[in-house]
């Protein structure tokens, strides 16, 4: 039950001990913490600030006693550095906001790069820091690995594409048309460009699975049969085992598994329906067939661009993506409108 009379002997007790807490916590942080003086000029503009006091923490990192350093301006304790000149921004910001202020800054003078809250208080401010230089290098480090595991990866994806290039031109030259397109897509539906790399980069091998099916039944000069065409759609399935054990940070083995599969359950290999579908493979497919059925092929005449997206806006919500289709569809009305 709360009792108001321990509560006050309790505040007493804190207001008398508060100093005497402060100044334990001031003296045990690890991290760096001091008190600043402003220091104005004739006009009442902040100049530089002056050193009232600071914990040993902070002492030990500027390699110096309290009694060397206190009562000095900032450029006085870090000689040739400049120091209010460089942070000086920061300050003024914390005393016109009255607030305080988080920020992250190198300094020269101990060559650290320290992660601060300074906090306004009348004409001082106390600041705590801690060095996170070990931290952003890490960053860095990681950053630069990552980078160049991804470029390893879009190496990896070119010389896939490379390799069944070779095999079937057709199949070559059909994923380029298919990617380029695929990449407008996922621009125009807002996709970010992590996700927008790795719809170009997915649709860009996405019929890998075609390396294992005879160039006789891919360039056919004339119809399948039902056992080819049953050969022909296992292509979606081998494609995906060809890159399985490949660790991509974007969904490949998934765009190329299920490029053919359609909202309605009536594509392969899967049948998968409605949102089963991953978005990028969504849009793989709309490009896949736009561009199929505008290309040549030995069995048929390439079909008029009106006649292709007539094909998609007759099976849209059905077999394709509504959003993905209208994005496609506007993608080719302003190609038309500046040709």
């Amino acid at each position: 039950m709360n009792n108001p009379e321990h509560n006050q002997h309790l505040y007493r007790s804190l207001s008398e001990d508060g100093a005497i807490l402060y100044r334990l916590l001031f003296e045990k942080m690890l991290a760096e913490v001091h008190l600043w003086e402003l220091v104005r000029d004739s006009e009442g503009k902040i100049n530089t600030w002056r050193l009232l006091d600071a914990n040993p923490a902070a002492l030990e990192t500027w390699g110096c006693t309290l009694k060397e350093v206190i009562g000095k301006t900032t450029d006085e304790i870090f000689s040739g550095v400049d120091a209010s000149k460089q942070f000086k921004p920061i300050v003024e910001r914390i005393f016109k906001e009255q607030k305080p202020h988080v920020w992250e800054q190198f300094f020269p003078g101990t060559r650290q790069i320290l992660h601060m809250i300074s906090i306004p208080f009348g004409e001082r401010f106390i600041s705590c820091g801690v060095d996170v230089s070990g931290i952003r290098k890490t960053e860095t480090e990681l950053l630069k690995m990552s980078k160049e595991l991804n470029e390893t990866l879009m190496s990896t994806i070119a010389s896939i594409a490379r390799a069944l290039a070779s095999k079937d031109a057709y199949t070559g030259e059909h994923q380029k048309k298919v990617a380029i397109l695929s990449e407008k897509i996922a621009i125009e539906l807002g996709l970010n460009s992590a996700r927008t790399e790795g719809v170009r980069l997915g649709a860009s091998i996405h019929d890998i699975g075609n390396i294992s099916i005879p160039a006789e039944i891919i360039n056919k000069p004339g119809p399948l049969g039902e056992t080819e065409l049953e050969l022909v759609k296992v292509h979606a399935k081998i494609g995906a085992g060809i890159v399985s054990d490949i660790k991509f940070p974007w969904p490949i083995k998934e765009i190329i598994s299920q490029h053919h599969e359609r909202l309605d359950g009536s594509g392969y290999p899967e049948g998968l329906k409605g949102d089963q579908i991953i978005l990028e493979a969504r849009i793989v497919a709309v490009a896949d067939v736009f561009v199929a059925m505008t290309s040549h092929r030995p069995y048929r005449s390439a079909f008029k661009q009106s006649g292709a997206l007539e094909e998609l806006s007759n099976n849209t919500g059905v077999l394709y993506d509504e959003n993905v289709v209208d994005a496609f569809t506007t993608i080719i009305s302003n190609q038309d409108a500046t040709t």
